[in-house]
């Protein structure tokens, strides 16, 4: 069992020359959508149930929970906490009410955490999201900050984001995986502390004949991503970044070319989930617009089924949907993308080797003493704070 991450999701690039590894997530949401997404797929094309990965993601997340709680403890988990941030009522909350459900379906009992309705009493967080003090045997962390600094189990432990929060630190960590499987590509990549540091890694990826992607090293969310396409562009940006924290240039990756149902070709990539470092479900999430980049839902991407073990790479016609919550619609394009056996194989194998490599990165981080004093402080400091001190 894997202790600090035990729940991955991977963003991959499908590149017309491979399979690119991209940016590993600590705090992730999407496995309701990606469930609804394979439900879909079965509802229109019954015929592909072979194909699909996520049925039943969500029972299998709270699987997880369970066996993780009796690897640790030697005892039945009976109390799930889920973590909720105090203004919670947007398209992500419905993700986690469906958790809530899904544990109390199979037989656990469920409880919101908010910091603004719970205490931790010595050490141990105490849910009053329903009146009287419940405490929870283990708690689901979905927001960054909450909670920490607790003695019940979290999935996942606040120290993950000593790597999973740093663009830099997972690209170095997966650079390990990519001597065990050299299919597995990374787009060329730099770390830049100051604007000189920048523009020489950019020039030098422009010099080969390739646009340039810079973002900052921990942020999330499609934030701040811009795309460099010539020396004009670096020029431009000379007084618009701030340095305060350091950032990634990387070379853009060609986009392996599907056309989408309205016949376009847009930008997208691959996430997929782990889960104790098995590959549990997948979806595509594509650019809202041919010339955007950024695929994140939360950036008005729209999301798209991805099937597995075909005999070739394509689109395979599913039928449009709309995912309509309060305060969000999501879009579902009617053409999935259907990868071929071998490439299936690999997502596979590469989301175990990653899983089970950043976890090996994390304990090597928290156990060393250069770093002692500053994960015992994460419980008060973003994920950034602290990467920056580890950089």
């Amino acid at each position: 069992m894997l202790y600090y991450y035990p729940y991955a999701s991977f963003d991959f690039l499908l590149g017309d020359d491979g399979l690119y590894f991209i940016e590993a997530n600590a705090v992730s949401a999407g496995l309701y959508y990606t469930e609804m997404l394979a439900r879909h797929v079965l509802m229109r094309r019954p015929n592909l149930k072979e194909n699909l990965l996520g049925l039943t993601i969500m029972e299998d997340f709270i699987r997880l929970c369970s066996n993780y709680y009796s690897w640790l403890k030697g005892r039945r988990m009976r109390i799930l906490g889920i973590s909720v941030p105090d203004s919670w009522k947007s398209y992500l909350g419905i993700e986690r009410v469906e958790l809530k459900r899904t544990a109390e379906k199979m037989g656990f009992k469920a409880v919101f955490v908010r910091k603004k309705s719970s205490a931790i009493i010595g050490s141990t967080l105490v849910s009053f999201e329903e009146g009287s003090g419940v405490i929870p045997d283990l708690v689901v962390r979905r927001t960054f900050k909450f909670p920490v600094g607790i003695k019940q189990p979290v999935i996942n432990p606040s120290e993950a984001g000593i790597v999973t929060g740093s663009k830099w630190r997972t690209y170095k960590a997966v650079k390990e995986v990519t001597k065990i499987i050299p299919e597995l590509k990374q787009p060329e990549t730099h770390l830049a502390k100051n604007f000189d540091e920048l523009e020489e890694a950019s020039l030098s990826i422009m010099n080969k004949g390739k646009e340039v992607v810079i973002k900052p090293s921990s942020e999330f969310g499609g934030r701040g991503v811009t795309v460099i396409r010539n020396p004009t562009d670096l020029k431009m940006l000379k007084n618009s970044i701030n340095f305060t924290r350091p950032w990634i240039i990387q070379e853009k990756i060609r986009t392996y070319p599907i056309r989408f149902e309205d016949g376009k070709i847009y930008p997208f990539d691959i996430r997929a989930y782990a889960l104790n470092g098995k590959m549990a479900g997948v979806q595509v999430r594509r650019s809202s617009s041919e010339g955007i980049i950024v695929t994140n839902i939360s950036a008005g991407g729209h999301l798209a089924p991805l099937l597995l073990d075909g005999d070739e790479i394509g689109p395979v016609h599913i039928g449009r949907t709309e995912f309509r919550f309060p305060s969000r619609v999501i879009v579902v394009d009617g053409t999935g993308i259907m990868l071929d056996r071998h490439t299936s194989n690999l997502l596979r194998e590469a989301s175990m080797l990653i899983s089970n490599e950043i976890e090996r990165a994390v304990r090597e981080k928290v156990s060393a003493k250069k770093i002692e004093g500053v994960h015992e402080k994460s419980s008060s400091h973003h994920y950034g704070d602290i990467v920056d001190q580890l950089q």
